[in-house]
């Protein structure tokens, strides 16, 4: 709810005087461009161990995933998420974080039926590593 009430927030900041907007968000946006530019160097670095593609398997495994593409998509995203943070190897919270965008939007669900992502049902998945 936080997260979501922040964008309407900075949205309607933005709509009112972007050039504003967008001074004050200066120093922000280029610590962050300067934190993808690193991460984009290392990512192809960062290690595919078989405890990484265990993880992902396991949860593709767990939220009943068909075919592979979500083992592969979960692989990419902590990939990514471990190079943005600095490190040249996954760990379980790589995990944690990218699953609900990766896999949310893959569980089957019937006509109408309303479901939310519970992350800590991935948390419980990857509890043994």
């Amino acid at each position: 709810l936080e997260s979501r009430m922040e964008v309407i927030k900075r949205r309607m900041t933005y709509d009112a005087d972007p050039e504003k907007y967008l001074e004050g968000c200066k120093d922000e946006l280029e610590e962050l461009r300067q934190k993808i530019a690193k991460a984009k160097d290392i990512v192809s670095k960062v290690e595919l161990d078989d405890k990484s593609i265990m993880m992902a398997a396991k949860l593709s495994g767990h939220f009943k995933m068909e075919g592979h593409r979500a083992d592969l998509a979960l692989m990419r995203a902590a990939r990514a998420n471990a190079a943005l943070e600095g490190r040249d190897h996954i760990v379980k919270e790589d995990f944690i974080k990218v699953a609900p965008m990766v896999l949310s939007h893959r569980i089957k669900k019937k006509a109408f039926e309303n479901t939310t992502f519970d992350v800590n049902e991935v948390r419980t998945c990857l509890s043994k590593f």
